[in-house]
């Protein structure tokens, strides 16, 4: 009698023989979907749009009533309340759109330092120029921040008064000075709030991958129990299949054949899911191996394939 090849699978493996496996194709076509911001950028065009806003009013209760022409009003308007948005599509069409909006910091305090110079360097509305940029460039880029945007300033405002000379008035009526008061506590308190929201996302970020890691970590202990199961019914398989009994049970049957008696051994092929193969055939293959080593190791015993090793097999007699 020929050898007999055997292979155990797992019930929840989905197989059906003589069947291939088909999965539907997607009919839909895909829509794009536009580009999202960074956060860093969206925030950052929403601050610069507020506080040059409030620059703008400083400066026109600052300026209104002095001999300030149209050209000059047209050239405020544009820096405080035009370039914001024109930094913030400059950042949105960049492949990079943070590293664009960390250069847009740096020309933020180069147009600074040529605005307040400009004014003369207006005390208060000076002061508020240059403390929010330096505050926004130091909590982006620390102290490094802090060095360029003082070295950004001050190229601004020395680029002005090359061109148009130095002036200096200090002075800022009472409307100015408490409209920067108020407008640079506001801004201040805003940027504290906005950082503290974020730490406040990071940190349940970071809670809730700790849970999950920890998720992960009792799966990945199931599994190694699941792993455990399937060894210790692999080795029950192999020791009912490897059974003295079974062996001389098959050995003893006599089939009478043209009036000769014939008498048979046993050889058995042991393959399982899943360590042995993800499908019937890779399962089928190992388990062939398996009862062709049985069969040219002496034959009438029963050879398990060994698992990750397609060329030994642990050999059961």
């Amino acid at each position: 009698m020929e050898a007999v090849r055997s292979a155990w699978e797992d019930p929840r493996m989905p197989y059906k023989p003589g069947k291939a496996q088909s999965f539907p194709a997607f009919s839909r076509p895909m829509i794009a979907t536009p580009k999202k911001q960074p956060w860093l950028v969206r925030m950052h065009h929403r601050m610069r749009t507020a506080s040059f806003a409030m620059l703008f009013v400083a400066t026109s209760l600052h300026i209104s009533g002095k001999s300030y022409g149209l050209a000059a009003w047209l050239l405020l308007g544009i820096l405080l309340l035009v370039y914001p948005h024109v930094q913030y599509l400059r950042a949105r069409r960049a492949e990079d759109s943070v590293s664009v909006e960390m250069d847009n910091l740096l020309v933020d305090s180069i147009l600074l330092g040529i605005y307040v110079a400009a004014l003369e360097f207006p005390l208060w509305i000076s002061f508020s120029a240059m403390l929010g940029t330096l505050s926004n460039n130091a909590a982006n880029k620390g102290w490094r921040g802090v060095g360029e945007t003082l070295v950004a300033l001050l190229g601004g405002a020395l680029a002005w008064i090359a061109v148009v000379g130095f002036g200096f008035s200090p002075h800022t009526d009472w409307p100015a000075t408490a409209f920067c008061i108020l407008g640079l506590g506001g801004y201040l308190l805003v940027m504290s709030t906005l950082g503290f929201t974020r730490n406040l996302q990071l940190r349940v970020t970071r809670e809730t991958l700790q849970l999950r890691e920890k998720e992960l970590l009792a799966a990945n202990e199931t599994l190694l129990r699941n792993i455990e199961e399937i060894d210790k019914l692999q080795a029950k398989l192999q020791e009912q299949a490897n059974r003295e009994e079974l062996r001389a049970a098959f050995g003893a049957m006599v089939v009478d054949f043209a009036g000769a008696h014939l008498q048979t051994t046993l050889s058995i092929g042991i393959s399982a899911y899943p360590r042995h193969g993800q499908s019937a055939d890779e399962l089928l293959r190992c388990a062939d191996r398996a009862l062709y080593r049985a069969k040219h190791g002496g034959r009438n015993r029963v050879d398990v394939e060994s698992v990750g090793d397609d060329q030994t097999a642990k050999q059961v007699r």
